[in-house]
């Protein structure tokens, strides 16, 4: 296992990690009920380790599996998760697990794959995946109050994972991914209006240390409706930070990666040799 998360981010994950096997962790760091408390955190996951990965960045870890509960942790009883003092022990060989053991066709699945190819595509030597939110939930209930309780300082203990992660990401290259709504078509117009109507997509911009006054718009996919008419569907904001490729993915209607000339695309952009975004 590589030593990428030797230093506060990954210490902190250790925390939460043995704070959820003891039970102590308070109930507001769930939101009020909305994640699952009794579902293993799943701050980050490890594919393919290298020596120069990219770093994805999604939502949170998503619905809950039998083995990520509580009772078959603590007890032994988990395929996978063992009930180790350390998050790196606890789950060492889970993004393998994910990779070969999840549903064919599921969307968990193909997000998976399309970063593994994306990161090769565009020259990485491996995969890390972590989560602007360590908690689970099936579906990520209201956003915009999520990033409003981090903000206000009501769910401390998400603010300090938030801050530890954002620190953790700036030397990196880094791809975050959001379904947005499908009412507006991601044109560069599209996406900068809907930048001013959201209150979590230029947060999670910021997070993933995209500074969108520099960044370039690039259309990843484009549905022809009929005759002339067609909206863009997915597209990618795009900077060089400190010398580190920073990206937004955006996609309609889930979190799910563009098909095959998409992501292409967006390999591209992403290369480390790209001055598509300097």
């Amino acid at each position: 296992m590589t030593d990428i998360f030797d230093g506060p981010y990954g210490s902190f994950c250790d925390r939460l990690w043995f704070d959820w096997l003891a039970d102590r962790l308070p109930n507001s760091a769930f939101y009020g009920g909305r994640f699952d408390a009794r579902s293993a955190p799943e701050p980050w996951l490890e594919f393919r380790a290298g020596s120069n990965p990219l770093v994805a960045v999604t939502t949170n870890p998503g619905g809950s599996m039998d083995h990520q509960s509580h009772t078959a942790v603590v007890g032994g009883t988990s395929s996978i998760i063992k009930p180790s003092h350390t998050y790196r022990e606890a789950t060492e060989g889970l993004g393998h697990f994910y990779e070969t053991s999840l549903r064919k066709g599921s969307l968990a699945l193909h997000r998976i794959t399309a970063f593994l190819r994306l990161a090769e595509c565009a020259g990485y030597e491996g995969l890390l995946q972590v989560e602007a939110c360590p908690f689970h939930s099936a579906n990520l209930p209201n956003k915009q109050k999520l990033v409003q309780a981090v903000e206000s300082n009501s769910n401390s203990l998400l603010r300090e994972y938030t801050e530890h992660l954002g620190a953790f990401l700036k030397p990196h290259h880094v791809v975050g991914l959001s379904a947005i709504s499908s009412r507006v078509s991601l044109t560069a117009t599209g996406v900068e209006e809907a930048m001013r109507r959201s209150v979590w997509l230029p947060w999670f911009a910021k997070l993933v240390g995209l500074e969108l006054s520099k960044a370039l718009h690039i259309e990843l996919t484009r549905k022809h409706i009929h005759g002339s008419t067609s909206n863009v569907t997915a597209a990618a904001l795009v900077a060089n930070v400190n010398g580190r490729r920073k990206a937004l993915v955006l996609m309609m209607g889930g979190n799910r990666l563009p098909g095959e000339s998409g992501l292409t695309a967006l390999a591209g952009a992403l290369s480390k040799n790209s001055q598509n975004a300097d």
